[in-house]
């Protein structure tokens, strides 16, 4: 990584190492070589955000050695910046696996959680994947017969989202982490003024180097 996050080169040339002596059989349940694990958007703890260019292009390394890349992209919504609504519409890693490429085989999972995002007791999420990916998790022991799929909490949060709970919970919880953020560089920039710092445009740790 570097200051703008994954370097898409330096990925690709240990994928190239990696699979010239690791090779494995694809195929079946087990579609991919290998699995990358990312945080594309607002990422703990640096806070970068991977640009539009290096997001087309972990995603082009994605496809051409078989990787699939699994985005926690739990961050997303908490955004705030001076433009608010540009932050919030950022595309995700996964937008950029676009099915109507000519060479699209589904190789990015975006994972997003209500546990960041309302409360982090509720212990439930939502995965937008492809569907080899949930043709493998439907037909998974924890689908049909685990029982873990948090059922009731799942009913809750359908009725907060319903009657607009949840979009009132993120525009205050955007606001108060803005100010908490803004608190927290403020103390930074004073009282240690040799930190490396980026300000962030959701609430996490942005300080590069003390």
């Amino acid at each position: 990584m570097d200051e703008n996050g994954i370097i898409p080169e330096e990925l690709e040339q240990y994928l190239k190492e990696r699979s010239s002596i690791k090779p494995r059989e694809i195929g079946g349940r087990k579609p991919f070589w290998s699995m990358l694990y990312l945080i594309p958007t607002f990422h703990n703890p640096t806070g970068v955000c991977l640009s539009a260019t290096r997001c087309r292009r972990v995603v082009q390394i994605a496809r051409k050695y078989n990787l699939l890349v699994v985005c926690d992209d739990v961050y997303n919504l908490l955004a705030f910046s001076q433009d608010e609504e540009s932050a919030l519409q950022r595309k995700r890693l996964f937008a950029y696996d676009d099915p109507g490429d000519p060479d699209y085989s589904g190789n990015v999972v975006s994972n997003a959680s209500f546990s960041k995002l309302f409360g982090p007791g509720l212990r439930l999420g939502w995965l937008e994947a492809p569907l080899c990916v949930r043709n493998v998790i439907l037909s998974s022991g924890l689908a049909f017969s685990g029982g873990g799929l948090n059922h009731f909490t799942s009913g809750l949060m359908t009725s907060i989202i319903s009657e607009g709970l949840l979009q009132k919970h993120l525009t205050e919880a955007r606001a108060m982490y803005k100010v908490q953020c803004e608190a927290v560089c403020s103390v930074l920039q004073e009282k240690l003024p040799s930190a490396m710092f980026t300000i962030p445009e959701m609430l996490c740790s942005s300080v590069r180097k003390i």
